[in-house]
């Protein structure tokens, strides 16, 4: 079966499309935030401040903040600065789907049609919200490209790897640790029970 994409024209293609749709919008979306929104904001205006303590609270996850202190910082309206993260992370999002593809062998026009056809949806939420939902959209699916790949866990760092990614959606929305745990859990479950009769391959799972 010949995989989604396999070079990277469609990629490029697919990330020109996007880029080109949001810079057409933009001027639209630019300086429009919610409630939600102002709330990351000010959380990394605190963490741009260096008041590390006033940051921590129990309501937003952080990731998003950390990811966006550093660039307000650059003098420009926060909430200008934050629409162009989002954008960003909508990038790191269709190159995940378009990798996710390709980790489950899927034939290259399904790739195409996939990652293309993700480009409006993932374009509007990016222009339209401020939030870290498709930051850990874009995580959770690396995650699940990294488990659903043929063979796994094929070694401890590709285990090691899926538990990495879970943190990172943890910290950037904290619904997906709860998912993280039990979808994590079943599937060693299951692959334990796949190969309960193969002692080294029970022991390589139990050990991830």
């Amino acid at each position: 079966m010949k995989a989604a994409g396999s070079g990277p024209a469609d990629l490029m293609a697919v990330l020109a499309a996007y880029l080109l749709l949001c810079a057409a919008a933009l001027p639209w979306f630019l300086r429009r935030v919610g409630p939600d929104a102002v709330s990351y904001i000010t959380v990394a205006m605190k963490y741009r401040d260096g008041q590390f303590t006033d940051a921590v609270n129990g309501f937003w996850s952080p990731l998003f903040s950390w990811l966006l202190a550093p660039f307000v910082r650059l003098g420009p309206p926060p909430e200008a600065i934050a629409r162009c993260l989002q954008i960003a992370i909508g990038v790191a999002a269709l190159a995940a789907i378009r990798w996710l593809c390709l980790r489950i062998d899927l034939p290259r026009y399904v790739g195409r049609l996939v990652t293309f056809g993700c480009v409006p949806a993932v374009a509007m939420y990016a222009l339209s919200e401020t939030g870290p939902d498709l930051l850990v959209a874009m995580l959770l699916t690396v995650y699940v490209g990294v488990v659903a790949a043929e063979g796994f866990p094929r070694s401890l760092g590709e285990a090691a790897t899926a538990g990495a990614v879970g943190g990172l959606a943890y910290l950037a929305k904290a619904y997906a640790c709860p998912f993280f745990l039990v979808h994590f859990s079943l599937l060693a479950c299951w692959h334990l029970a796949r190969c309960w009769k193969d002692p080294e391959e029970r022991f390589q799972i139990g050990r991830a």
